[in-house]
């Protein structure tokens, strides 16, 4: 969460804490990173955090809820030289609509589930400002 939110800008408040500066320079000696994919729903939950609204439990139940996909980043000019596309699909407009729609219902399910982690959760674990003190 903290990894994310540095990278998108968010963090600099706590930019210059141990904390942070010890998982901005591990995440900088990768040359790639599995996470889950940021959407604009990641970027709420996380804000929500940041901003003090959530508890890190809360969030990271809130992220889990979301069922968020896996995405790749390539950090090195090395690792983007290894990569190697094994196959190209592509995808009628009428399976793209048929995606769109799943991915709507999949979305409301999702908020859903953040509401009630929201409310689990609520009491348990510690704000930003407690864990970057």
């Amino acid at each position: 969460m903290l990894t994310i939110a540095y990278f998108r800008g968010t963090l600099d408040e706590y930019r210059d804490h141990p904390s942070v500066k010890k998982i901005v320079n591990r995440a900088r000696d990768c040359d790639y990173i599995v996470a889950p994919i940021a959407d604009n729903r990641m970027f709420q939950i996380i804000n929500s955090f940041i901003s003090g609204e959530i508890t890190d439990e809360q969030c990271k139940h809130c992220l889990a809820a979301t069922n968020l996909g896996k995405q790749y980043v390539f950090t090195s000019k090395r690792a983007v030289q290894k990569l190697k596309i094994l196959e190209r699909s592509y995808i009628s407009s009428s399976e793209r609509e048929s995606y769109k729609d799943i991915r709507a219902e999949e979305t409301k399910l999702g908020d859903d589930k953040v509401k009630l982690a929201r409310r689990q959760y609520r009491g348990q674990g510690k704000y930003i400002d407690d864990i970057l003190k």
